[in-house]
């Protein structure tokens, strides 16, 4: 008698422990939706998100879970965020921890029906970044090691909707990094707005911030160089100042040539203009950028 008493209590206890989720246990996370709203609970059971208000369930989300570290503290990927920058916070469960494309699921306050409704639209966002100053939200997702994804949206007639995006690949057959720029047009399709092609050198540079020309750039200066000066380049140059030329703001770069001299050229920032700086009383020379490439005049 006393070992089965002991069966069934033990059977109680592991009742009381899965139902904790469901019967009100500590919740894993608390919110207020808005300065005059409900503060919600959300408790989780091991399979089911149950969220309250005050003591009565509004909301039961299915959501699978693999991190046993979740599972032992579901706070751990649980959050809420304006997502519709409507005012409202929501819900947001981060499915997958520890892994370079986090996906998320949101739930959105509706304060109409009082409840929180799943909106499966943001979740083709990885990796949110919410930015409610510029009402917009950034996601980053990883291709591979070299090639990855950024892009922003925004809510525009009450629709989320992409309106840039910039993509890095890593073109193996010219062993050179692409990097695509899109934006959305005024009739809604994504437009490329630029496209730059860049060695391993000039991508640590592009990365760290730091001044850099483009694969097609450093060809046109090694073109120049050769017909002015019998010789390419022979590198990517060295970044040597800022200056003004020809009324114009310029970026001052140190290339070795082929034949072992260095050259200093000097590079419009808008890229309308190329400037041969030979230093000393021999001035500089301007060549223009167009079907050809040409020796224009002298600037001093």
């Amino acid at each position: 008698m006393k070992r089965y008493l002991r069966k069934v209590l033990a059977g109680l206890a592991f009742v009381v422990m899965m139902g904790a989720g469901a019967s009100g246990a500590e919740p894993a996370f608390t919110f207020k939706v808005s300065d005059d709203g409900p503060t919600l609970s959300v408790t989780f059971d091991g399979e089911t998100f149950y969220v309250r208000s005050k003591d009565e369930v509004i909301s039961e989300i299915q959501c699978e879970i693999y991190e046993e570290e979740v599972k032992n503290d579901p706070s751990l990927c649980v959050s809420s965020v304006d997502a519709n920058f409507d005012g409202f916070n929501d819900l947001m469960i981060t499915e997958t921890l520890y892994v370079p494309n986090p996906y998320c699921s949101f739930y959105l306050w509706n304060p109409e029906t009082v409840k929180l409704e799943r909106d499966e639209s943001l979740e083709e966002i990885i990796g949110p970044r919410f930015d409610s100053e510029a009402r917009r939200i950034i996601g980053f997702s990883h291709g591979s090691v070299t090639d990855n994804q950024e892009t922003e949206y925004r809510w525009i007639d009450g629709r989320l909707t992409l309106t840039w995006r910039k993509t890095q690949i890593y073109d193996e057959n010219r062993g050179l990094f692409v990097i695509t720029e899109e934006v959305r047009d005024e009739e809604g399709a994504m437009e490329v707005s630029s496209e730059i092609s860049l060695t391993e050198g000039q991508m640590d540079r592009f990365l760290e911030g730091e001044p850099f020309f483009d694969r097609e750039t450093i060809d046109k200066i090694s073109e120049v160089a050769r017909g002015l000066l019998g010789s390419p380049l022979s590198g990517d140059g060295e970044f040597h100042g800022r200056a003004i030329t020809d009324d114009k703001p310029v970026s001052a770069w140190l290339f070795e040539l082929d034949s072992g001299e260095i050259a200093c050229f000097e590079v419009a920032d808008d890229l309308s203009g190329l400037y041969l700086n030979k230093g000393g009383d021999d001035g500089v020379f301007r060549i223009d950028f167009g079907d050809g490439v040409s020796l224009g005049q002298r600037v001093y």
